[in-house]
């Protein structure tokens, strides 16, 4: 066992240096990656039973190499029991079971299957059961090789003494099982301590073996309700499309607009129907307001970030823009060639593209014609700073999904953080005075006057957003 245990060895002292680095959660439930405050956390906790286990592995493993006396690890320390001593407090290898859980637990929520997570914990269950039988069968095996004044014990009276030790280890072992489950063999206790120990150990094994079962029950009923879940949700969609079906029959809608639904339907809707909404959550809603708002910032971050300002806000005021995240957004999908608004409309919301792409077609610019917009482009921003009709025309050009900052909600929520209110109302002003100045409104001629696009954007958005920031909110 040597080269098992040198690699066991080998591998725990590497955890344990490369613990000084990992990254912890700390009490505000907040990732903490600063070096010197990482290492200060480590050596508060686990440095110490780490460093014990290490020092003994390699302890025992020169000793196990080195018999001779006057290597050996004994006359090292000149202490005949410090062997002994170092024996025992290698069971301080159980602590390792904590990182064992740790990586298990990580690796559950990288696989994200209810499946997966069923079996692990009937797994654990399984392994628990067998490590209780192999400490409860070498004690039965202990038990059992001691001698009591007038009575046999099981060990001589099977005639295992001078038995092969893995049989014997089996035996012990089998025996234990036993105990745990509805199963027998034929060795019996054969004087009072073992009657006594083994009456203990059926007591116990009653308890944990119908803890087992229950557990084992508990998680087959969650895999039969997993599945009906999911046949539910295939079951909604299809009673869904029925009704969609015999709807546009008794309307007598036309075959070709049928298909065109139906095809949306198997393509785009279908896939969601596999997918929980917010609203499907229920315990979402029973989440402290912070961390509800915590949650829908990070289902969003990524789109708003594609904005200088906001981008800027989610590093300098998070709360702002979980604010802005739970209050003010929602999904709008398009089907091709839909339209999502034309010349003279009043404008309420913001857009951001997260699928498909859209066509734009500017009506009295001078430049004309039409702009494609795709994944990660915004529009319509003015509308955010001041009241906004709507200059052209904007179709999906394939099938898109959008998502929507209503600018009433958006205003709202920023009014809640007056600390930032004054730096949004100082952007808002230089984004109007670009419009205007775009537009020609600040000279008396006419021939400098053009109509605005619904695409604007406010050039160096990026260079005033910092300065706003390092200013306090102030120019």
């Amino acid at each position: 066992f040597w080269i098992p245990n040198l690699w066991a060895a080998s591998f725990w002292t590497v955890d344990f240096i490369m613990s000084f680095f990992v990254a912890y959660t700390n009490k505000a439930g907040q990732l903490e990656t600063e070096q010197s405050k990482v290492m200060v956390h480590y050596v508060r906790n686990w440095m110490l039973p780490d460093l014990v286990v290490v020092v003994v592995d390699w302890v025992m493993l020169f000793n196990s190499e080195n018999q001779d006396p006057a290597f050996n690890s004994a006359g090292l320390v000149r202490l005949g029991k410090a062997v002994r001593y170092l024996r025992i407090m290698r069971v301080l290898r159980i602590l390792r079971l904590r990182k064992l859980r740790e990586a298990i637990n990580k690796f559950d929520e990288l696989v994200n299957s209810p499946y997966f997570t069923i079996g692990k914990g009937i797994v654990v269950n399984l392994i628990v059961i067998l490590l209780l039988s192999h400490f409860i069968g070498c004690t039965w095996y202990a038990i059992g090789s001691s001698k009591v004044d007038g009575y046999d014990n099981w060990v001589d009276f099977y005639d295992f003494r001078d038995l092969d030790s893995t049989y014997v280890y089996l035996t012990s072992l089998h025996w234990s099982i036993t105990q745990f489950t509805p199963g027998s063999m034929h060795i019996q206790p054969h004087n009072s301590l073992e009657r006594i120990f083994a009456v203990t150990v059926l007591m116990c094994g009653m308890i944990v073996f119908s803890s087992t079962v229950s557990s084992i029950t508990a998680a087959t009923k969650f895999i039969t309700a997993a599945t009906n879940s999911l046949k539910n949700l295939n079951a909604t969609y299809d009673e869904n499309l029925w009704s969609l079906r015999r709807f546009f029959r008794e309307q007598h809608i036309p075959h070709d607009l049928v298909a065109r639904v139906l095809r949306y339907a198997e393509t785009k809707l279908k896939p969601r129907y596999q997918h929980l909404d917010h609203t499907q959550v229920a315990m979402l809603s029973e989440l402290p307001q912070a961390l509800y708002r915590e949650v829908y910032w990070e289902i969003y971050r990524s789109i708003l970030d594609v904005h200088p300002l906001f981008s800027n806000l989610s590093e300098h005021n998070p709360s702002l823009l979980q604010n802005i995240c739970s209050a003010a957004l929602q999904e709008h999908r398009l089907d091709k060639g839909e339209l999502l608004f034309s010349p003279g409309q009043v404008c309420t919301c913001m857009y951001f593209v997260t699928e498909g792409t859209l066509s734009y077609f500017a009506t009295g610019l001078v430049e004309g014609g039409s702009q494609d917009l795709g994944v990660r482009r915004y529009f319509c921003e003015a509308v955010l700073w001041t009241p906004w009709v709507h200059q052209g025309r904007m179709f999906a050009r394939s099938e898109a999904t959008l998502t929507v900052l209503q600018a009433k909600r958006f205003q709202e929520a920023c009014l809640d953080f007056s600390g930032d209110f004054e730096m949004l109302r100082v952007y808002g002003e230089h984004f109007v005075y670009q419009m205007n100045d775009a537009a020609g409104n600040f000279t008396e001629e006419e021939d400098d006057d053009v109509d605005l696009s619904d695409l604007v954007v406010m050039d160096g958005a990026e260079e005033l957003v910092e300065r706003l920031l390092m200013n306090g909110g102030s120019f």
